[in-house]
């Protein structure tokens, strides 16, 4: 666990993040999510940030995440897939539905090493964390490979990293 002072734990989580092989997307995942936290999440980035929310098929497009529309299609009763943009200031964090156990959010690498993005994106992951009373983790996108370089639970971090 990381005690020290924010600069040291920005300079260890971008030395982690500089060890990726992929350095196209960093995912953001939670596990084991129930439908009452993916409801105060989606009532948090409602309340919170820009949305673009979009349905696959149809391609309608709203300004919200639409809870009842998750729900009809994580109980089967819809083909249509989701997923919704949220704007965290001037960065863009891909939501995906795909099931109601896990969170999943994908940034750009480059835009977490921009400026003061790490700092922005450490205390929405740090947010999420504490809605849904769960570790959060920072991983690369590594197709089906397990590869968590952060865990995030409420105001802690742990860096786990690959040590390569």
């Amino acid at each position: 666990m990381i005690n020290n002072n924010n600069i040291e734990i920005h300079k260890a989580i971008k030395e982690a993040i500089n060890k990726m092989d992929n350095k196209v997307f960093i995912n953001i995942c939670a596990y084991n999510l129930s439908s009452i936290d993916w409801k105060n999440l989606i009532e948090f980035f409602n309340h919170t940030y820009k949305i673009n929310f979009k349905e696959y098929i149809t391609y309608k497009t709203n300004n919200f995440i639409e809870y009842d529309k998750l729900l009809d299609f994580w109980n089967n009763k819809t083909d249509n897939g989701y997923m919704a943009i949220i704007k965290l200031n001037n960065i863009s964090i891909n939501c995906y539905f795909n099931s109601m156990e896990n969170l999943e959010l994908d940034i750009l690498y480059n835009e977490i090493l921009k400026n003061n993005n790490l700092e922005l994106i450490l205390n929405f992951i740090s947010t999420i964390s504490t809605i849904i009373n769960k570790p959060v983790y920072m991983e690369e996108e590594n197709y089906n490979i397990e590869n968590k370089l952060v865990e995030f639970y409420k105001n802690k971090i742990l860096l786990i990293g690959n040590n390569k």
